[in-house]
């Protein structure tokens, strides 16, 4: 079924398209739904169908449709991914960016372009987890009680990572 479609697809047919899409749209829906915006909706159907466009079905001829099936789900796993963990970097960025403001930094634009890199810069070295400490404790002021309960972690963890 799935390699009929596709084969479709990629023959430019547009119904064949939207089948394909409704057919992953619970997949779709769920990620949406996760990253509490519309917009990732239409990135996840923008790389199905970028992915099915290109797909080589000969590799899949042997396959079931469940194994193609579960290869487009996870093509739309990972596009979901991706797509959260650019927007956690982007958000870390932008709140140390607004605290930078907020202290009364107020240089010119290129020395504020200029130390936003050199903390976006500095943060990329650290962990995931350690980056949302950092921001926990020094940006949204939270205490190490507090950041060890959201995180999981005991406070002494918490203490040594800032």
């Amino acid at each position: 079924m799935y390699l009929k479609i596709i084969k479709q697809c990629q023959d430019g047919d547009e119904q064949a398209k939207l089948d394909l899409i409704n057919e992953f749209n619970p997949s779709i829906e769920k990620y949406t739904k996760k990253f509490y915006s519309d917009d990732i909706r239409s990135e996840l159907i923008i790389k199905l169908l970028t992915v099915v466009n290109t797909i080589d079905i000969t590799k899949f001829q042997s396959k079931s449709d469940i194994d193609l099936s579960k290869y487009l789900k996870k093509v739309i796993r990972n596009k979901y991914i991706d797509l959260v963990k650019k927007a956690t970097k982007t958000d870390e960025i932008e709140f140390v960016y607004d605290f930078m403001e907020n202290i009364g930094y107020e240089d010119n634009r290129f020395k504020k372009s200029e130390m936003k890199l050199e903390i976006e810069e500095l943060l990329s070295y650290l962990t995931e987890k350690q980056r949302k400490i950092i921001i926990a404790k020094y940006i949204d002021d939270k205490s190490l009680k507090q950041i060890s309960q959201e995180y999981n972690l005991s406070t002494q963890t918490i203490s040594n990572t800032n």
